[in-house]
């Protein structure tokens, strides 16, 4: 007997295989230890062979072929199919042939594995356990829900799901050209028309494409009426202002919502589920399926920043075989979400195919992974995590919404030129005497300098020795940037730990960070993680800088998300973030913005209570010309 084409990766896999694992070993750990062998050609007698003589009882060769010539007849008793009653005794049945066809006709007497899915590509494997090493060094929380072929497993199919259940093709085969049989799985919406149809079914679909950043790939972002995707996640309704943790959803088409619009979304349904929670712990639900393989998801999770607390949902086909290879613990679960779709469940037909749903089916995961949420929640809040330096306070956070996507020079890609030689100029100037010291940072626009950018010093100056102060140097603001950081060296020329540097193009530039400079008429969702990387990569280092202080945002929402992205992102960097509550002067949060508005009135008066001496000096000219 010669081998198949098909097993020759399989065979590959299993050489690579045996020099890390024994079968009989994981096998046995799994408490499968009485077994038979669905396949009595190449592979099944390789598996017989490699399981012989170890604590694996073989007690069966099932194969269809009556005269099948087993090598090993008389060893082992040769069965047919239709004596399935024989194995109902036995652990499992590991099936070296078609699994989809035998498991059909097998699972109702014994457990099916496959050996296809037992023999473990050594590489995913250790994908896997980096993400489950990534998970538990941040005190978060992995959970490995598995789809896999639903409609074979369903219990109660209707005779729509019966016939998907041996129908080959997707769902865009089969109802392409007759939009009209869709109509039953949209008519409990309001809006249920075929242009709502056509519109979710085919040109969300015909829009969606893939990029890739630093080797990792992403949903390109996109604009619509009903599928939008920022900052390479697709959009969740209903996200709280206010969280303090994040649950991040991995996983293909199914995640993505592929029909289904934004707020009918398994992420969108689940944010939902969880607002209505009891507790002090609010969560926000971030989608960042990537519309492929769980392979490729895994890299996805291991550059995502993940914070103690969250939680990490992959939901995919094959999650189920990592289990024999890995203990399940407070930190890490398996489900299995075939058992929601399970009928009754009243939510009529919600399969187009043999995989993918409609948005009830959406609703049907989203309630079944929130009721395993709750579980996990309460089940943890008696363990202790990691405190992460920044995660003290409660976070304030965002609406997601629509994006218009403002315009950013060609890339992401500085010219390293003159990053190298703003870096030159910052070890130029770095503060002398400084080394083994706490360094400190802040930066700021002081549109003008005023109190509240001198309080903002001062209490960072109690968690630190030393501070850098970055005046944005960007000359879009309503003041000069030499006037302005002129400004803040009179207003803080008392303080000797203090030393004022221009931001350069590298911190809240045009290149790092345009969407601040139009945050007056920008109304949406900003991606400043470019910024951060540059600060928390290159900038900090150079300078030893070990904190980050911000002032607390309450009324600009471009300033307040560019904020929790740096609670969100400089952590990872070993920085530490501090936010900072605004003082106030007659009611009212001191802010540039406050000064500029009763400059325009010239009330001096008014002014004298917001800004040094040095400052109003320079208005006073300012006014004059």
């Amino acid at each position: 007997m010669k081998p198949r084409n098909k097993h020759l990766d399989l065979m590959y896999r299993w050489i690579r295989y045996v020099n890390k694992f024994s079968l009989a070993d994981i096998l046995y750990k799994n408490d499968i230890r009485h077994i038979a062998i669905y396949g009595g050609g190449v592979l099944g007698t390789i598996l017989y062979e490699h399981l012989k003589g170890t604590e694996i009882e073989i007690k069966y060769i099932v194969d269809k072929n009556r005269y099948v010539e087993f090598p090993y007849m008389d060893e082992v008793n040769i069965i047919q199919p239709d004596k399935a009653d024989l194995l109902m005794s036995l652990d499992a049945i590991i099936v070296t042939v078609d699994f989809l066809r035998v498991e059909e006709s097998l699972k109702s007497y014994v457990k099916c594995l496959s050996l296809e899915n037992l023999i473990i590509d050594l590489d995913e494997l250790n994908l896997f356990q980096d993400v489950t090493r990534y998970i538990k060094d941040n005190s978060a929380n992995l959970i490995f829900a598995d789809m896999t072929f639903p409609l074979s497993y369903l219990k109660n199919p209707t005779n729509a799901e019966r016939y998907f259940r041996h129908t080959q093709g997707n769902a865009y085969t089969v109802f392409n050209d007759y939009l009209e049989g869709l109509i039953p799985y949209y008519d409990d919406l309001e809006n249920c028309s075929i242009e709502y149809i056509r519109n979710i079914f085919l040109e969300v679909h015909n829009s969606l494409s893939i990029i890739e950043k630093e080797g990792i790939e992403y949903v390109k972002d996109i604009n619509s009426q009903y599928c939008n995707i920022i900052n390479g996640c697709r959009l969740t309704t209903n996200v709280p202002d206010i969280y303090q943790s994040s649950i991040h959803l991995f996983g293909n088409c199914t995640v993505l919502g592929l029909f289904a619009e934004d707020q009918y979304t398994i992420g969108s349904f689940l944010q939902r589920r969880l607002n209505g929670m009891s507790g002090d712990t609010k969560y926000r639900v971030v989608n960042r399926a990537n519309w492929m393989n769980y392979q490729k998801s895994l890299l996805q999770i291991l550059h995502t920043p993940i914070k103690s607390g969250d939680y990490v949902i992959l939901i995919n086909q094959g999650m189920q075989r990592f289990k024999l290879y890995v203990n399940e613990n407070e930190n890490m679960n398996f489900i299995d979400l075939v058992p929601a779709f399970d009928r009754p469940h009243g939510f009529g037909e919600i399969f187009f195919d043999n995989y993918h749903t409609n948005h009830r089916g959406y609703k049907l995961i989203a309630d079944y992974i929130y009721n395993f949420l709750l579980q996990q929640i309460e089940n943890n809040k008696n363990i202790p995590i990691k405190d992460i330096n920044c995660f003290n306070s409660v976070i304030s956070g965002l609406k997601q919404q629509k994006r218009i996507e403002p315009q950013r020079p060609s890339g992401e890609i500085v010219d390293l030129v003159d990053l190298d030689t703003y870096l030159r100029f910052l070890d130029e100037n770095r503060i002398e005497g400084a080394d083994n010291k706490v360094i400190g940072s802040v930066v700021v626009n002081c549109n003008p300098f005023s109190y509240g950018h001198r309080y903002l010093v001062d209490e960072a100056l109690k968690q630190c020795d030393y501070l850098y102060v970055f005046v944005v140097e960007e000359d879009k603001s309503f003041f000069p940037f030499k006037d302005r950081i002129e400004c803040v060296r009179r207003g803080l020329s008392d303080l000797d730990n203090v030393k004022v540097l221009p931001s350069g193009q590298f911190i809240i530039s045009t290149r790092t960070f345009p969407e601040y400079f139009i945050k007056d008429s920008f109304k949406d969702t900003i991606d400043a993680s470019f910024d951060v990387k540059l600060f928390g990569t290159k900038i900090a280092p150079k300078l030893s800088i070990t904190k980050r202080f911000v002032g607390n945002e309450p009324n600009c929402i471009i300033t307040r998300q560019y904020n929790q992205q740096l609670i969100d992102y400089l952590p990872l960097y070993g920085i530490e973030i501090k936010e900072i509550s605004r003082i106030e002067k007659d009611g009212a949060a001191v802010s540039a913005s406050r000064v500029r508005a009763l400059l325009e009135k010239e009330d001096w008066l008014a002014i004298e209570k917001l800004v040094p001496p040095t400052t109003l000096l320079y208005l006073r000219n300012f006014v004059r010309g």
